[in-house]
């Protein structure tokens, strides 16, 4: 099988129509490919951009290899306590096979282990086989698998202005500029601990925040340089 290079991409409270519009021609190729035929016209704005007004903490990372979206992968905090949910995984069946579906849920799992202990997910006939692989086991609904502790890694918090992650931070932050519009993503630096020792969030006009708890200057560097990349 061919390698490519693609990059996984963080989605921010993006509720522009061309992003779901790429959201639903994927999940309708793979549907098609599976044997599965419907008319996905109707859940572009429908089902994926309403998610992002209805669910807390939605969370979505997109694969692109050069400027096309080739897969995706969105998901929520459950109503379970301590849960997040993987609502939809998908890649394009020209480039299945490639390890890029391992990479989305890989980092899902990571973004989900600062807001959660466990994920869980309904999978497809032709899916489960994957995510056996990927360590998930057969719950009553359908698959779950217990998430690792993360150490000395970036990750970025959706909905960030509920703050969910602030129980374990050690940094202090402006809690006013949490509430202000110009500031929408985040991206946490979580220690060997399971604790967060930065957090940097992005301004729409250039004036990006990060804080550090004290002698972390190497997280603060890491967090601005990861933050500037998130257009």
């Amino acid at each position: 099988m061919e390698k490519i290079k693609y990059n996984i991409v963080p989605i921010f409270n993006d509720i522009a129509q061309s992003r779901w519009e790429d959201f639903a021609y994927i999940e309708g190729a793979c549907d098609k490919d599976a044997g599965y035929i419907h008319d996905y016209s109707w859940c572009i704005l429908g089902n994926y951009a309403n998610d992002l007004k209805i669910y807390k903490y939605h969370f979505a990372f997109a694969a692109y290899h050069r400027k096309q979206m080739v897969g995706f992968a969105k998901g929520y905090l459950s109503d379970v306590p301590n849960e997040t949910y993987l609502d939809k995984l998908y890649v394009l069946p020209k480039y299945q096979k490639m390890g890029i579906g391992k990479q989305l849920l890989t980092t899902v799992e990571k973004a989900s282990s600062v807001v959660a202990n466990r994920i869980s997910l309904t999978s497809l006939f032709s899916a489960r086989d994957f995510y056996k692989n990927n360590d998930y086991k057969r719950d009553f609904n359908g698959y779950e698998k217990n998430l690792a502790q993360l150490s000395n890694e970036i990750v970025p918090v959706f909905q960030w202005q509920k703050i969910p992650f602030a129980i374990k931070s050690n940094v202090e932050i402006n809690r006013h500029l949490l509430q202000l519009h110009e500031y929408s993503p985040a991206l946490v630096y979580v220690n060997e601990n399971g604790e967060i020792d930065g957090i940097a969030i992005k301004s729409s006009f250039g004036q990006n925040k990060v804080w550090t708890s004290k002698d972390k200057n190497a997280c603060k560097g890491a967090l601005l340089k990861a933050i500037q990349k998130i257009k």
